[in-house]
């Protein structure tokens, strides 16, 4: 299936907040089900992929938490995989962050986090994706200098693009915000220089970017590095997640400079949407998303 630049492209973690019967929970939470408790998520779960195959979406991203890694492709979510049709692809999947920390000085966590992330990544290859997207390290203090953490997430990351490999799927190493470990792009790209793996690359989510007047100059600095986005405005303080638009995102300098870099993958949006439906959650993204495109053009 051949994909433009630039589709609509969507996170699950923000659709999956419009589901009704309490479906993220369940999701999300629970690692085993009755009989009953499967049948209706799955039944809840095949109704959103109908949708999304009737919809201008046209990349998925799958996310995951450690409680779910133990369903694998047993987790009712995946009905919804399974019925997206033939002009929806399955883009990437995002590793679990939560608890997860690929920089952890500490050998038994570190080594943990890798199983966690290797096994995301075992379920991607399950249905197709293309891309594992993963935080480097948990937001916590320790005892080590942040050089140290920055080796230390970039051996951690290299194990995980060598499973990956094999699976012929990319890992793509988010930036993320504030002091997080990856929080810039030059300390990405030493990062990426010490992976030393062709199948390495960055996700960027352009609410960690900070400054916003940045953005532009901070794609064209990554590049070809940039495997993935994660699409959101926000307040330039810290990540809000909020719908583009909504904050101060200059998004046409944005997105002409990913047309500069050639950017070939989707225009993902990981968004926090509260609308009442799914229905009204896609047509939500679809007009942001044209509107976006047009002022673009």
């Amino acid at each position: 299936m051949k994909q433009n630049p630039l589709r609509l492209g969507t996170s699950t973690s923000g659709l999956c907040r419009c589901i009704p019967d309490d479906f993220a929970a369940g999701i999300y939470k629970t690692t085993s089900y009755t009989d009953d408790e499967y049948r209706r998520l799955a039944s809840i779960a095949r109704e959103a992929g109908v949708a999304i195959a009737n919809s201008e979406i046209r990349s998925l991203e799958y996310f995951l938490t450690v409680a779910m890694l133990d369903s694998g492709l047993n987790n009712p979510i995946v009905e919804m995989f399974r019925n997206i049709g033939d002009n929806c692809e399955v883009w990437s999947v995002h590793a679990p962050f939560t608890g997860v920390d690929l920089a952890s000085p500490d050998d038994e966590m570190r080594l943990q986090s890798v199983k966690w992330v290797c096994r995301a990544a075992e379920i991607g290859h399950g249905l197709g994706a293309k891309v594992l997207t993963v935080h480097s390290a948990l937001e916590a203090p320790v005892s080590i200098s942040r050089e140290q953490r920055v080796e230390l997430a970039a051996k951690s990351i290299a194990s995980v693009a060598d499973v990956c490999a094999g699976y012929g799927i990319t890992v793509a190493v988010e930036i993320l915000p504030r002091q997080c470990i990856g929080n810039s792009a030059p300390e990405l790209l030493t990062m990426l220089e010490l992976i030393d793996r062709p199948n390495a690359g960055i996700c960027l989510d352009v609410n960690h970017c900070f400054p916003a007047s940045a953005l532009a100059e901070v794609v064209r600095t990554l590049g070809k590095r940039i495997v993935t986005l994660h699409i959101s405005d926000y307040d330039d303080v810290d990540e809000r997640h909020w719908l583009p638009t909504k904050g101060v995102i200059d998004w046409t300098g944005f997105i002409h400079a990913l047309r500069e870099i050639k950017y070939s993958g989707p225009f993902l949006y990981e968004v926090s949407l509260n609308e009442a439906t799914l229905t009204d959650a896609i047509a939500v993204l679809e007009q942001n998303y044209n509107e976006l495109m047009r002022a673009a053009s």
